[in-house]
């Protein structure tokens, strides 16, 4: 092979190399690569879980409802997450459902009180379903500033007032450096055997920071037995920032 046809071989390789190259370029241009899809940091999750559900009776067909949430992660909670409570007769029938949603922090235990419940028949079970749940990482300087402690242990007193079997009554400290616009505060009343007896639920609202709140719960008929622990769940929703107001002493 002469010298002129191998250079001839040489330039429709490079010709053909460039044009190749080119074409591959501008067809890279126009249809991109399909890009792989982020993993969904919450598709691992634990989903949250009914821990207990407990259907109390107080008088002919109404009735109060307490159940424990569990959130089992650590970096996660949810800003909202839906719950349906169905209410069966003694045939196993679904008479009456209740819709409603809330807040859960990571590593959280919440009660869910719903009081009071009015029926037109007997309620013989329940069941209780969780949806809808949105997950989200809450700001780590206000997961852990933000701290609401219950001041003592708080007892049942029953009270000759009319129309008042007893009462709760307790105190809250923000030793928080912020105003919390709303606190929800859940009372559970058990016996001996850790079993909810009687169950209410109050708020606070504007909680100033650095000061201590009173709050108290009420029951207008008489429990089934003497209550043997108050259990107190204090909850406020720090994914809102609505409800985190400004102090002087700091720019949160």
């Amino acid at each position: 092979m002469d010298s002129r046809l191998k250079k001839q071989i040489i330039i429709a390789i490079v010709f053909f190399a460039f044009v190749g190259l080119s074409g591959f370029g501008t067809f890279r241009y126009l249809v991109p690569p399909t890009p792989t899809p982020t993993p969904d940091p919450t598709a691992n999750l634990t989903p949250l879980a009914v821990r207990s559900s407990y259907l109390l009776p107080i008088e002919g067909t109404d009735y109060d409802f307490v159940a424990e949430i569990e959130n089992k992660n650590p970096n996660y909670g949810a800003t909202r997450f839906a719950y349906a409570i169905s209410f069966m007769n003694t045939d196993g029938v679904e008479v009456d459902k209740k819709i409603g949603s809330s807040f859960i922090l990571p590593s959280q235990i919440k009660y869910i009180v719903e009081s009071p419940l009015r029926f037109s028949q007997q309620i013989a079970s329940v069941r209780m379903t969780i949806s809808e749940v949105e997950w989200r990482q809450p700001d780590s300087f206000l997961f852990d500033t933000i701290q609401i402690a219950l001041v003592g242990d708080p007892a049942f007193e029953r009270r000759d007032i009319p129309g008042v079997f007893g009462l709760v009554a307790g105190s809250l400290r923000n030793n928080s450096e912020v105003t919390l616009n709303d606190i929800d505060i859940a009372v559970i009343l058990e016996d001996s055997s850790g079993k909810p007896i009687g169950v209410a639920k109050t708020s606070l609202n504007t909680f100033l920071a650095q000061t201590t709140r009173g709050f108290e719960t009420r029951w207008y008929s008489p429990l089934p037995s003497e209550p043997a622990r108050v259990r107190v769940g204090i909850y406020t929703n720090l994914f809102e920032l609505a409800n985190i107001m400004r102090t002087r002493r700091n720019g949160i």
